[in-house]
C-alpha cells in the first residue's frame, strides 16, 4: 500500500491518470492487459507512479469488464455504447 504522505498520494493519483488512459486505450484499440502493462511500463511518467496499484486496478477492472458494464447499463438512461 502506499504511503499516506503527499508522495504516496501523487504516485497513486499518477496511476490513476495514467489507468484513464490505458482504458481508453483498451477501449478504442482492444489492446490487451499484457499490451498495455508493457505499454505503459515504457512510459516516462510510470517510474513515477504506484505500479502495483496500476496494475491491481488495470487488472480488476478488465476481469470484471462485463460485470461493470451492466452495472452501468442498469442504471444510464441511454445505452453504454452512447456513454
Amino acid at each position: 500500500m502506499a504511503a499516506k504522505d503527499g508522495r504516496g498520494v501523487r504516485a497513486r493519483r499518477g496511476a490513476r491518470e495514467l489507468l484513464v488512459k490505458a482504458l481508453y486505450q483498451w477501449q478504442i484499440a482492444e489492446s490487451s492487459e499484457a499490451q498495455l502493462l508493457e505499454q505503459y511500463a515504457q512510459d516516462q511518467s510510470y517510474s513515477r507512479v504506484d505500479q502495483d496499484y496500476f496494475r491491481e486496478l488495470l487488472a480488476a477492472i478488465l476481469n470484471d469488464a462485463d460485470e461493470l458494464e451492466a452495472s452501468v447499463a442498469a442504471r444510464a438512461d441511454r445505452s453504454v455504447a452512447e456513454l
